[in-house]
């Protein structure tokens, strides 16, 4: 991955958001996401202006930016006129991604794989969410669908990963709420639960 084929997908991700209506909301929000993600995929590939540190750091911020970012693309599948095969294709290229950001965080032939192993300790802050009125989801559910997109299965721990300020029991609260709403489906029992998109 390069910086050239960075900035591809970035445009990209303007010429299928052109076909949105200037209002909609997903137009302003996943262009804003793109260009996010496009800074910190520059900076994270850049050898000499940050430490091994602040690489390893930005891959879980760069995954929960693309994680939101597919979220709104998977919303404007069922709710745009925009052909499925454009969004699909800013959905897969963001995946490979989320993908090439973990093979770097956990290879261990490398500084940042090994480093990358290491817990990370926070304290989490409740942030409220505020639900979209016309009864779509949140944007922290947005970003749990993206992160869903991006991997087969995933536990409520491994969510705590990447959402870190939300706790553990907000986060059952917006799946208990994507299970109703049938986006997802819940398997195993009890330490072993865990999350995938609906088949």
């Amino acid at each position: 991955m390069n910086h050239d084929f960075f900035i591809k997908l970035t445009l990209g991700a303007y010429r299928v958001t052109d076909l949105l209506p200037p209002a909609e909301h997903a137009k302003a929000e996943i262009r804003s996401l793109a260009n996010a993600v496009l800074v910190n995929l520059i900076l994270f590939s850049e050898n000499n202006p940050i430490t091994s540190e602040q690489r390893k750091s930005l891959i879980p911020k760069i995954q929960e930016e693309i994680g939101s970012l597919v979220g709104y693309v998977i919303g404007l599948k069922s709710n745009s006129k925009i052909e499925t095969k454009y969004l699909l294709i800013l959905e897969k290229e963001y995946q490979k991604i989320a993908q090439w950001l973990d093979e770097q965080s956990f290879d261990p032939s490398t500084e940042l794989g090994a480093q990358g192993r290491q817990a990370q300790v926070s304290v989490p802050v409740e942030v409220p969410q505020k639900k979209e009125e016309d009864g779509s989801l949140s944007e922290r559910q947005r970003k749990i669908m993206g992160i869903l997109q991006n991997k087969e299965k995933t536990q409520v721990w491994e969510l705590q990963k990447v959402l870190t300020e939300v706790t553990k029991r907000t986060l059952r609260r917006d799946l208990d709420d994507l299970l109703q709403h049938n986006l997802i489906e819940r398997k195993g029992e009890w330490n072993a639960v865990f999350y995938r998109m609906k088949q």
